[in-house]
């Protein structure tokens, strides 16, 4: 029997809350001519002057592109992402997954962009369950790959964590883990010094691999020793992408129309991700490549007008209030660019309104907060246009 959609998609909750930000377009400034995309290969991330706030109503002209935000143009693989031990991707795959959750526990509002992230990682708990290892409190950073992020469709991904349990509660999470499957347990896969269980998750059985201490794998059984083998000569960093606390890459999103609307079939890579600066504002960006600049041109005309029609909703008014415009949207040659700066007392604002819903909630556009179980109703800060 399918499962109901709230329940399909691995960390699709997380996606959706960061699209929701996109619901309304600033002036656009003159695009520059198409050029070649240049990658930053996974450069760290370094502060930068974020894009100037451009009132929706503004009149005054814009005469140049903004300054690229930190980790625009960034990685697309887990590879690039997490540097030698994503490798075991082989490659681009379709959708890329990461968290830093080190970041996050350094964020001023680490307690809720913790829960927010806990309770929008849907699927989180078919691989590893809330009980045994919390996704945020307990690793430095996790990287998903593979072809899909829906449930069901997950058999041939790959996981890779850094974990911060001592490596005794690691060897107990892990057996309960392999105890909970009838033909789960411990496997040698002839690697010396590796440690392997089998276990099942999502429909089908997965290989939960530690080459080296704090370094989980969750991979394919056929793919256990070959990764295995790797991972164990790997070097392994414990910090990754400083500053940036989470990013989804999505690669040709045709697939993916539940999310991308009629942009899809033009999109040839989306990135999405949050970085945060020096002075702890939270900048929420977007940046998807198209295969020429008439596409990207017809795309950014597109998404102005979905966002202007988006922002009507009673939802967006209530979530987003005077950000709505100062989120900018623009063409950058092949790049459709989005972006807007969000000061702690913004983001906190942001963070308890979307509480109020569920993950399925965001994904299908619901307008209201569900009924109140008792509790007064939270009265957001106000926010300044």
């Amino acid at each position: 029997m399918p499962r109901p959609l709230r329940q399909r998609v691995f960390g699709a909750g997380l996606v959706s809350l960061l699209l929701t930000f996109g619901c309304a377009p600033a002036a656009p400034p003159e695009p520059h001519a198409p050029a070649a995309i240049e990658r930053d290969a996974g450069a760290a991330i370094s502060p930068t002057q974020p894009p100037p706030n451009v009132d929706a109503g503004a009149t005054a002209a814009v005469d140049a592109i903004p300054p690229l935000p930190a980790g625009a143009n960034g990685p697309s693989s887990m590879e690039e992402i997490v540097g030698e031990p994503g490798a075991i991707a082989e490659g681009r795959k379709p959708v890329t997954f990461f968290v830093n959750t080190a970041a996050i526990r350094r964020h001023p509002l680490s307690d809720r962009l913790s829960e927010q992230v806990t309770r929008f990682l849907i699927g989180w708990k078919e691989f590893m369950p809330l009980e045994l290892i919390d996704p945020v409190r307990d690793t430095s950073w996790v990287v998903i790959s593979g072809p899909s992020l829906v449930l069901g469709q997950t058999a041939p991904n790959v996981h890779l964590a850094y974990y911060d349990v001592s490596e005794t509660a690691a060897d107990a999470i892990i057996a309960k883990l392999g105890k909970a499957y009838k033909k789960g347990g411990s496997v040698d896969l002839k690697v010396p010094g590796v440690k392997a269980t089998l276990g099942f998750a999502d429909e089908a059985e997965r290989l939960y691999v530690r080459p080296q201490p704090h370094v989980l794998a969750i991979v394919p059984p056929a793919r256990g020793a070959a990764i295995a083998t790797k991972l164990k000569a790997a070097t392994v960093q414990p910090n990754v992408r400083p500053g940036e606390l989470l990013r989804v890459v999505v690669i040709d999103p045709t697939h993916s129309s539940r999310f991308f609307g009629n942009l899809s079939d033009r999109l040839s890579l989306l990135r999405l991700w949050l970085t945060v600066d020096d002075d702890n504002t939270t900048h929420v960006n977007a940046e998807g490549e198209f295969d020429n600049a008439a596409e990207a041109e017809s795309a950014t005309n597109d998404l102005k007008a979905q966002l202007s029609k988006l922002s009507s909703s009673p939802m967006a008014r209530l979530i987003l209030g005077g950000i709505l415009r100062r989120i900018q949207v623009y063409q950058d040659g092949l790049v459709v660019r989005m972006g807007v700066a969000l000061p702690v007392d913004q983001l906190e604002n942001v963070l308890t309104l979307a509480g109020q819903f569920s993950p399925c909630d965001l994904m299908c556009g619901r307008s209201t907060p569900p009924p109140s179980k008792g509790n007064a109703p939270v009265k957001p800060h106000r926010t300044k246009p």
